[in-house]
């Protein structure tokens, strides 16, 4: 797939995989603002803010868009040899600890849960080639969604993320509240006793529990939430299921649901106001859906874990969640912890 994939210089180029399947693409066929509920298969993706971008870091990426590629192929998941990379020369941080410190310490009134983010550029003394850092995404993360648009050369969003908006077959919706972090090399039963985490997690649970009510029969949603295993780290996880009702379209339900507050916070519209004019960057497709539909299966990930490669600098962009009780000591290191498989 990878091989053939990258085999010709035709852009845009695409990919979409779950542990079980990659789906790979590239040129188009057709484009639209909207997904189309009569044209399959599509990919497609809009930028995290419904704002304006405060900058020119995404200028080669639509804010949003919806491609039926010209030449596409499905296969097997598999896992290429890493292929390791050279160390960075140089790093930065936006924000760095000093002015993240002075944004939470100023305080986030009227917002009960925000997700702060952090952008980290790493400097290379030469441009990274983007088929071998999509390569080693499929090799190291085995268990996650995989996620990949490249608009032209030298330049890649991408990403590994433990988290789906949702899973849809027919009139089925599947999701999971996915909050509450914690180091692999920690007991994941520390999760279930911390009031933070527990407090964290909750607030996602209740969001989307309200949302999906508005758009479905039915509703079904675990008792107590579990332990997932995401590479590097455990989260805490509720899963849910709903039965949409008729006429629900994929457009309604993106819109509805993105952001949930695992990305953005609780109440939504003024945690997004506040993270816009906080955070020092554009978040642009970090933490945005990313969507794959084919006839009768719709699946859309969260964009997080995600890097953006341009030349020879790579971004990597982290969140975590403050609620009442975070420290900013333990919210900084859930941050690195999160970007801690780039640092190669």
């Amino acid at each position: 797939m990878i091989n053939w994939l990258f085999e010709e210089d035709v852009y845009p180029k695409f990919l979409f995989a779950t542990p079980q399947f990659i789906f790979g693409g590239c040129g188009i066929k057709a484009s639209f603002e909207e997904p189309p509920t009569d044209i399959y298969p599509l990919i497609g993706f809009r930028d995290f803010f419904p704002f304006k971008r405060k900058s020119d870091l995404w200028n080669t990426f639509p804010d949003k868009m919806w491609i039926q590629p010209n030449s596409y192929r499905v296969e097997s998941r598999v896992y290429p040899v890493i292929e390791p990379l050279e160390k960075a020369i140089e790093r930065k941080d936006f924000p760095d600890k000093e002015n993240y410190t002075k944004t939470i310490e100023k305080g986030f009134e009227g917002v009960e849960k925000i997700v702060l983010a952090r952008k980290t550029l790493l400097k290379f003394s030469s441009p990274l080639e983007a088929k071998h850092l999509i390569n080693n995404h499929l090799s190291i993360f085995r268990s996650q969604d995989i996620f990949f648009f490249m608009p032209e050369k030298g330049v890649a969003f991408m990403g590994a993320t433990p988290e789906r908006l949702y899973e849809r077959k027919g009139d089925k919706i599947f999701t999971a509240a996915i909050a509450g972090t914690l180091p692999i090399d920690q007991s994941p039963t520390l999760l279930f006793e911390s009031k933070k985490d527990l407090k964290e997690h909750q607030f996602v649970v209740n969001d989307l529990k309200e949302k999906l009510m508005q758009v479905c029969e039915e509703v079904k949603i675990d008792e107590q939430p579990t332990i997932l295993t995401s590479h590097h780290l455990f989260h805490l996880k509720t899963f849910m299921e709903g039965t949409l009702k008729k006429g629900v379209e994929d457009r309604e339900l993106i819109e509805l649901l993105h952001p949930t507050s695992a990305v953005a916070g609780y109440p939504k519209v003024s945690a997004l106001e506040k993270l816009y004019h906080v955070e020092p960057f554009d978040r642009g497709l970090y933490a945005a859906p990313f969507a794959l539909i084919m006839d009768g299966t719709t699946l859309v990930s969260v964009a997080i874990r995600s890097i953006l490669l341009k030349n020879d600098h790579l971004y990597l962009f982290a969140g975590s969640g403050l609620v009442e009780g975070s420290t900013i000591d333990q919210e900084w290191n859930e941050l690195n912890h999160k970007i801690s498989p780039y640092l190669w």
